[in-house]
């Protein structure tokens, strides 16, 4: 246990962070070396639907330092099938995927009904 301390001490984590967005097409990688560079040594990138868990795989595929988490937002459940309910389990065993995110109740949003 005193070793994990000491890692987590020496190290800083990014938990929740959504790289793959468009609005990083044209700086993406330069944002990610700058991360890098400022002592981030390991974060998790996002995947809130189907589409973006497959590039949080890519992303983390790409990066030494960055991990996945898979998931659909409760907000975009509507639509989800049993072949997209399968697609996920299978990402989820994929080397890379630490988590199992953007899932659960959102009272936040009325969509879709509860």
């Amino acid at each position: 246990m005193d070793e994990i301390n000491f890692w987590i001490k020496q190290h800083k984590i990014r938990s929740f962070v959504i790289l793959d967005d468009e609005k990083f097409d044209t700086d993406r990688d330069e944002l990610i070396g700058s991360l890098k560079n400022e002592g981030i040594s390991l974060l998790v990138n996002v995947g809130a639907d189907m589409k973006s868990s497959e590039k949080s795989i890519a992303l983390a595929q790409k990066y030494d330092f960055i991990y996945a988490s898979v998931g659909v937002h409760p907000s975009d459940t509507k639509d989800l099938t049993d072949k997209d309910i399968a697609t996920l389990e299978k990402m989820a065993q994929h080397e890379k995927v630490v988590a199992i995110g953007e899932i659960g109740l959102d009272y936040y949003w009325d969509e879709p009904e509860r």
